[in-house]
Parts: structure tokens; sequence; C-alpha cells
């Protein structure tokens, strides 16, 4: 079955280079400041090679989603980006079968796809692609993230604190997914706890991307909560760069962006200091009112 795998990963390859444009993946590789490779394909070309590969025959050799999953991470193992790009559509085209609305019974095929779930893909996508360092750009990152971990996470809301681990990886991509792959659903508030700890995490790491990423997320925060994402920003306004923060702020009124963006260090410390002592001024008649309740 490898042998079939890669005589398929092969076709997808060759089909991509049928249309490869030198100058158009020079263009590209620039763009992409020289950290990944490219065929020269813009996005509507890699999607009609793709449609084009799921026609091949060779496409009858692989029955079973598990055989087109291991098809995805051998593509994204390449070091162009249209191969991993490719090799995200597969997944994503997969999602539905890996976490199914209801579960089937388990007999003939269905036992061997009921092997696949939620949890194995997002294991595999870390120890085969971020720990082994196949992730290495933006722009795959984020379509992974988006396209991929974040439908998982809708399907299954129990992986999201599996994803929330990801915060603590010293490779800087994982760290970015972990805050990209909620932000399709941030703006929902179903995940408020997890993006916050994630955050509080990422905002620390001085790295562009995970500090772009950090903001995004809270900007797509800031519309189920804006009172807390404010109060997250102050808390850790010394450890935001100034891009992060125009990202979190984005979708913010203008009178409170610009009281953010001239926000000081101290403001922070003095508002902090004085919210815990308020908390600590409140805890009793907070406790008063849970006893009520419990009664």
């Amino acid at each position: 079955m490898q042998s079939q795998i890669m005589t398929y990963t092969k076709f997808v390859r060759s089909t991509l280079l049928r249309v490869a444009n030198k100058e158009t993946a020079a263009e590209q590789t620039k763009y992409f400041k020289h950290v990944i490779d490219f065929h020269g394909l813009k996005a509507p070309m890699v999607e009609k090679c793709w449609k084009e590969s799921l026609k091949d025959p060779l496409q009858t050799k692989f029955p079973n989603v598990s055989d087109q999953l291991k098809v995805a991470y051998e593509l994204m193992k390449s070091k162009y980006f249209e191969e991993k790009n490719v090799g995200i559509k597969i997944l994503a085209g997969n999602v539905s079968k890996i976490i199914p609305k209801r579960k089937k019974k388990k007999t003939g095929q269905d036992s061997i796809e009921d092997a696949l779930n939620g949890l194995k893909v997002i294991t595999d996508l870390d120890e085969q692609l971020f720990q082994d360092e196949h992730i290495y750009d933006w722009g795959t990152c984020d379509t992974l993230s988006s396209q991929v971990i974040c439908e998982l996470i809708k399907r299954d809301s129990s992986l999201g604190s599996i994803v929330q681990q990801w915060k603590d990886s010293s490779n800087i991509w994982q760290q970015r997914s972990a805050c990209v792959s909620f932000v399709k659903i941030a703006k929902h508030g179903e995940f408020n706890d997890i993006i916050f700890d994630i955050c509080s995490t990422t905002v620390q790491n001085k790295e562009r991307f995970v500090q772009l990423g950090t903001g995004w997320v809270l900007r797509e925060l800031s519309l189920a909560d804006l009172d807390a994402v404010t109060m997250f920003i102050k808390r850790n306004y010394s450890n935001f760069s100034r891009e992060g923060l125009r990202y979190a702020i984005e979708k913010m009124d203008s009178k409170l962006k610009s009281k953010l963006l001239a926000y000081s260090k101290g403001d922070s410390q003095s508002e902090v200091e004085e919210e815990s002592s308020e908390e600590s001024h409140g805890a009793s008649s907070g406790e008063e009112m849970e006893d009520q309740y419990e009664e």
C-alpha cells in the first residue's frame, strides 16, 4: 500500500508540474521571503489540477479515508507550497468522514473508517507535520489551521483543549496555529477561556507571526466579549508588538482604538492593581451570593 500511496503522490506532483511557471514561481518565492518553494501555480490552477487528479483511475486504489490521509501527509512533507496545499485539500475534504455527525455501525468498511477520529488526526498533524517541521510558512499554517483544524474543532469541541496545548510548543508555527485555529469560531464566544489561555502564552513570544496570530484571534474574540479582550490587552500591554496590538483592536470602535494605542505601561500596572484590590474587597460578598444560589 505504501508504494500505491507514493505513486498517487507522484501523480499529483506531475499534474502540477505540467502547468508549472518558472516566472510566477520566482515571484511567489520572493513574496514569501524565500522560505518555501513554488511550482508557480496560482490558486485557481491548483484547484483545477486537484480536481483533475481526483478523476484519475489511481484514486480507486485508495478506497478508505486512512489511505487518503497518508497521501495528504506525504504531500504536506513536500518543499513545494502547491503540493502542501493539495494535501490540505485532501484533509479538508475528509473532515466530515473523520468526525461524522452521526456514528455509523461498525460493519465492513465502516470498521476501518472508525479507527480514524479527530484526536488521531490532530495528533498526526502535531507529530508528523509540526514536530518534524514540515510547516514553516504562514500560508500553509493558516490554511491548515482554518480549513482543517478549525473544522475538526467545530465538529468535536473537545479537540479545542488538545490544540490549546500547542501554545507551549517551541515551534512558532504551531504556536501560531493554536491561535489561528480558533479565528473563525472565536466570535461565537464558545471557547473564550481556551483562547485567553492560549494568548496569555503566545503574546509573550516576540516573533512576528506569533504576535499576529495572537492579535488576529483576539480581534475576533472582541466581537464576543469586548470587555474581556480589552482587559486582556491592558494586562498584557507590554508584551504586545505594535503590529500585534493593531490586529487585536482592529474591530473595536475608533474611540477605544485610540485609547488602547495611547495606553502606557504605567496605566496598565495601575489598573491591574486597582482591579486586584476590588476583587479582594468583593470576595466575601461574592461567596455569600454563591452560597445563596446553592441553597
